[in-house]
């Protein structure tokens, strides 16, 4: 047998063996690297190219696979997996973040006005900061980054908005004033820090 690794048998004797399988090789032209999105077409082609063959062979060879070794291949199927699902994610997160502003601050509008800025501020970074102003396409990066985020968006939400609904103030006005005297300087000094903590990643290449 010329090609050993190609073909497998369901015997090691020769006279009763039957092939069970057999490994065909291909050269692809796609070159890395390449977003997952743009990869996952090339995919897309060799599983049309894939039905095609089987169609067209006998049906004890008509269950023909494509595949590859190549880590791109298999991490580009993990990657389009994340960015899928993190439409799933946010629509699980977004109701909890509601619930928690709920219980913590014990005022429905609050917990709504502080879910609707948290979103906000996703879809800002990653929609219009990410993908508009950067160019950056959706891949396992932006999802992490996605889900910092939101973690950040509702530490600094929470302080205010538990600022706000602490104070013994009267009016909406004085409430909101004593929330951002009290409890504003410290989550603007943390915004601050860690925009000189990231500023220095900007110069990195993803």
């Amino acid at each position: 047998l010329k090609y050993p690794q190609h073909v497998g048998f369901d015997s090691d004797e020769c006279s009763e063996a039957n092939a069970t399988f057999m490994l065909i090789e291909g050269v692809s032209s796609v070159r890395m690297p390449q977003a997952p999105r743009d990869f996952n077409e090339a995919q897309d082609e060799w599983n049309a190219w894939m039905g095609e063959m089987n169609a067209e062979a006998p049906p004890e060879m008509s269950r023909g696979v494509e595949t590859s070794t190549n880590l791109f291949w298999l991490w580009s199927v993990t990657s389009i997996t994340l960015v899928s699902t993190v439409y799933q994610g946010m629509s699980i997160v977004f109701p909890f973040v509601f619930v928690v502003l709920l219980l913590s601050t014990s005022n429905v509008w609050l917990a709504l006005y502080s879910t609707l800025t948290i979103l906000g501020i996703v879809v800002t970074v990653i929609g219009v900061g990410a993908a508009g102003l950067m160019g950056w396409d959706l891949g396992t990066a932006e999802i992490i980054a996605a889900v910092i985020i939101i973690g950040f968006s509702v530490d600094y939400c929470v302080h205010l908005a538990n600022a706000y609904t602490e104070s013994g103030a009267r009016t909406r006005s004085s409430r909101m004033q004593i929330a951002l005297t009290t409890m504003g300087i410290s989550v603007t000094a943390g915004a601050i820090t860690t925009v000189f903590a990231g500023v220095f990643l900007w110069l990195c290449i993803l």
